[in-house]
């Protein structure tokens, strides 16, 4: 089996490590995985989406000219990042996997909107406790039964980073991307929840309006890669 480089963001409140369980479905494979934390005390600074782009494709690995097939996988926030790095750098991947990720807000009012909500969760960040916190953000309509709440301990995450996260990469200020995603959809796969109804959705949108080739359901909440890392697993073999 030929060999494969994978680059993988996790989402927002996510560790590197959060791809562990895709890993472990991944055995027998010939695979070297680059997951980055985005949020620990010692990763990259939270800037705007462009300038961290650019600092995300200098990591060595991704740099060095290699005969490896080269894999993006981002999930959620980490797939609104590879959107990013699909327009910048469509080249410097093979295929791109994107997971219960949102293609960008079509309307200013809708924007403005998320931008004030993302600014709240950043004043709840810094100045409500981490539990409160965590239990606010686990409590989102976003979030089913059917996904599970990992574990997030305080001291693994630079909370200045998540705050400033929060505003710089809020969707209110991300552009639409559905251009992008049809001028390069030979080389996407896209995978949503069956049960993450919004993200469903729009799915279903990208696919009606051909912006998409077509779409993964799989079964599991918005958190696919803590409740059905299998299944990613099968998409990141089909690939190989």
């Amino acid at each position: 089996m030929s060999a494969s480089v994978v680059f993988a963001l996790h989402g927002f409140l996510g560790q590197g490590s959060d791809w562990q369980l895709v890993q472990n479905e991944s055995v027998g494979l010939n695979t070297k995985w680059i997951t980055p934390d985005l949020f620990s005390k010692w990763s990259l600074p939270v800037t705007d989406f462009e300038s961290y782009v650019d600092s995300l494709m200098s990591i060595k690995e991704l740099t060095a000219a290699s005969p490896a097939k080269k894999i993006f996988l981002g999930y959620s926030l980490g797939g609104r990042l590879g959107l990013h790095i699909l327009k910048k750098y469509a080249q410097r991947f093979d295929h791109f996997v994107f997971i219960s990720t949102n293609p960008g807000l079509q309307s200013v009012d809708e924007k403005m909107a998320r931008l004030q909500n993302d600014l709240v969760w950043a004043d709840k960040i810094l100045n409500s406790s981490w539990n409160n916190f965590l239990d606010t953000w686990n409590a989102q309509g976003v979030f089913s039964k059917n996904d599970p709440e990992p574990v997030r301990d305080a001291r693994e995450f630079d909370t200045q980073k998540l705050a400033l996260s929060m505003d710089l990469w809020s969707l209110g200020r991300q552009q639409d991307f559905r251009s992008v995603i049809a001028q390069y959809q030979n080389k996407i796969s896209w995978l949503v929840g069956e049960h993450d109804t919004k993200f469903s959705e729009i799915a279903s949108d990208l696919a009606q309006k051909k912006i998409l080739l077509g779409f993964n359901k799989i079964f599991s909440g918005h958190r696919i890669l803590f409740s059905n890392p299998s299944e990613i697993n099968k998409i990141l073999k089909n690939l190989s």
